[in-house]
């Protein structure tokens, strides 16, 4: 999977296989449904996982909340949706801040 995100919204994504199941999640929604939410960088580099769905504080580990989170304040749907992203690369201000699932330094 490959997720695009601008101006605090996911703007696109796309898939090897089964991208129309994700668009029909998405469809059968309103709303708010493509604001995030919240994310988390794992920072803990002392866990160990053999998974791509690793615990949130696995080190260089990437989740990405969609849609509703009322701790956030983020209402006006009723979808929530958390990605976990393995070897995922985040990329702040311009600057790599995870590159393939690993903190830089």
């Amino acid at each position: 999977m490959t997720y695009q995100f601008t101006a605090g919204k996911m703007t696109g994504f796309k898939a090897r296989e089964n991208e129309k199941c994700l668009q029909d999640f998405f469809a059968a929604y309103s709303g708010s449904k493509d604001v995030v939410a919240s994310v988390q960088i794992g920072l803990n580099p002392a866990l160990k996982t053999q998974s791509k769905i690793a615990p949130p504080n696995t080190a260089g580990m990437f989740w990405v909340s969609l849609g509703r989170d009322d701790r956030f304040g983020v209402t006006g749907t009723t979808m929530n949706w958390s990605i976990p992203v393995s070897n995922a690369t985040v990329t702040v201000d311009g600057k790599n801040i995870v590159e393939n699932g690993r903190l830089v330094q």
